[in-house]
């Protein structure tokens, strides 16, 4: 006798079961329309149980859930949302964005995760730019990079003379313009050729010297290099702008007065500021605490209410990541920016009823999704467009240092060398030249 015929619905999943699911819906991950009267339901979320449903072989009623909570224990014992639903057994499984935390798995049988996600601190930028506007054309660079700058020239205008009397020296002649130049003449012309290098714009040479132009060439090279990047961090700096963050760690939040901050109540987010034995985070609830007398809205379950305060006061809102790509992303691009300080991570996953049948088996099949890459297909394709704009490390635009730029000097080292070669290919023409008796003109 064999396992699969003493349980011969084991290989049929769930045997065609009607299970009554709970669908707490939330952003971009699972939403709910009304279409010819009917709820549709849509999100990456749903592409996961239908995809559960169609492999384990159940069917299945979607209903709200009965009030706006996420699942909190209450005073009494007893829990709201869907959680206390299912302790109620009044639903067989609950969908969502579901954290799974051990409060809650002590009531309820959590899958495994389908996604893991930090907790992140949203809030305004500041409205001003804090660049001083009378040295912003000069912060692209650091202080030390124009004075080397500075510096190589001096150096480059000393071996082009060098390099030009040598030559003079060297070939005994004398052109009509070295003749009606002096040194300072002849100092400003190449001043003018190398400072045109700096601004792209071509000036003819007039130098005698293949050592000179092989010179003046590499230090072109240079200059492309340099003006490069600094033509790409100036507008950097001029679409982003560089602004000071009003806080950078959830500590330097707590101590400022300025700004509010608030967390959704019933998500893992609160839970985990509730539990948590980390000071900082629980310092972070006792504050929304005492700001809830004044503004209940800092403890709203409707994630859509911290958005908004977020967006039109001096408001911080702890949230999970997925808002980074979600529709926060479509309303509040080049607004919002996002704390730069990694929090908590966590898991999200699915609940059923404690000690349910169906949680290893609904279980497997998830992680069949998770390693397949269909949970990730699912989701990228289910994101809200034009979400570039949420990138963590966009606070600033960060100066140029030597460090940046050290290819552009290898080069004009690189040139100089080469013209020291060109230079004393030269000597070695002429000195053969002279030994046979003609010197060329």
């Amino acid at each position: 006798m064999t396992r699969s015929r003493i349980f011969p619905n084991q290989r049929h999943g769930l045997g065609g079961r009607t299970l009554t699911v709970v669908a707490k819906t939330w952003d971009f991950v699972l939403s709910v329309s009304k279409v010819n009267g009917h709820d549709v339901y849509q999100g990456f979320i749903m592409d996961i149980f239908r995809e559960l449903a169609s492999s384990l072989n159940f069917s299945y009623v979607l209903v709200p859930p009965v009030d706006d909570s996420w699942g909190e224990e209450l005073d009494n014992g007893q829990w709201d949302g869907p959680v206390g639903m299912l302790t109620r057994k009044e639903a067989d499984m609950v969908i969502g964005f579901f954290t799974i935390t051990p409060e809650r798995s002590e009531v309820v049988d959590p899958t495994i995760p389908y996604l893991f996600e930090h907790a992140a601190i949203v809030f305004r930028k500041s409205g001003a730019r804090t660049d001083n506007q009378w040295t912003f054309f000069i912060q692209p660079f650091q202080n030390v990079v124009y004075a080397v700058v500075a510096g190589s020239m001096v150096v480059m205008l000393l071996l082009l003379l060098l390099l030009e009397k040598c030559h003079q020296s060297l070939t005994r002649r004398r052109t009509a313009l070295s003749d009606r130049m002096t040194v300072f003449q002849w100092a400003a012309m190449n001043f003018e050729i190398l400072l045109a290098g700096l601004v792209s714009r071509p000036v003819q040479q007039e130098s005698q010297s293949r050592a000179s132009r092989v010179l003046v060439m590499t230090w072109l090279l240079f200059c492309v290099i340099l003006t490069s990047a600094y033509s790409s961090q100036l507008t950097s700096s001029l679409t982003a702008g560089q602004q000071d963050l009003p806080f950078t760690s959830l500590a330097e939040l707590l101590d400022q007065d300025t700004y509010k901050f608030g967390v959704a109540s019933g998500t893992w987010t609160s839970s985990l500021l509730k539990n948590s034995t980390v000071v900082d985070y629980r310092r972070f609830y006792k504050k929304v605490l005492e700001f809830a007398k004044e503004d209940p809205d800092v403890l709203s379950s409707d994630i859509l209410v911290h958005k908004m305060k977020a967006i039109h006061e001096d408001y911080a809102s702890l949230q999970g990541s997925s808002l980074l790509s979600s529709a926060w992303s479509i309303e509040s691009c080049g607004r919002l920016t996002v704390l730069p300080e990694k929090l908590s991570t966590t898991s999200t996953g699915f609940y059923l009823q404690k000690g349910s049948p169906y949680t290893r088996i609904i279980s497997k099949q998830i992680g069949l999704m998770v390693d397949s890459g269909l949970v990730t297909k699912w989701k990228r394709s289910s994101l809200p467009q034009n979400t570039s704009c949420w990138h963590e490390d966009d606070h600033s635009g960060r100066v140029i240092g030597l460090a940046d730029t050290q290819t552009a000097f290898f080069m004009a080292a690189f040139g100089l060398g080469l013209a020291l070669i060109v230079f004393g290919m030269e000597k070695l023409f002429h000195l053969n030249s002279c030994r046979s008796g003609s010197i060329v003109h």
